[in-house]
């Protein structure tokens, strides 16, 4: 949810970083702080490579 990410200041952020159990989580995560956002570089922690 991007309210989540707004509330805590992402857009002033360099760099985000998804590290959740969840995939699917991180890779929304990362993908709506780079382009919502603007932040510059997003890092997600993957558990499955086919991912």
């Amino acid at each position: 949810d991007a309210s989540y990410q707004e509330d805590a200041g992402v857009s002033r952020a360099d760099v985000f970083v998804a590290a959740t159990g969840d995939d699917d989580d991180n890779l929304v995560s990362c993908q709506l702080a780079k382009t919502a956002f603007g932040v510059p570089r997003a890092i997600s922690r993957v558990n499955n490579p086919k991912n």
